[in-house]
């Protein structure tokens, strides 16, 4: 598997510029949306599904602007 997509995942939370590294990533099928983290607040919660089948879990902050 690349590096680049291993070291995004290893790093589990991401900004905005590196989920979008992900979805363009030829290794990826898949980046699925789940919604708010009920684990990690203030993070969305995603899921990375590779070519080869594998699939992580990876958190984006939430943009808020106050």
């Amino acid at each position: 598997m690349k590096k680049r997509l291993m070291e995004l995942v290893d790093k589990k939370f991401l900004t905005s510029e590196e989920i979008t590294e992900l979805y363009l990533m030829k290794e990826v099928d898949q980046v699925e949306y789940n919604g708010y983290s009920g684990l990690y607040i203030n993070y969305y919660w995603l899921t990375v599904y590779t070519v080869d089948g594998e699939e992580y879990d990876v958190y984006e902050v939430l943009n808020r602007d106050f």
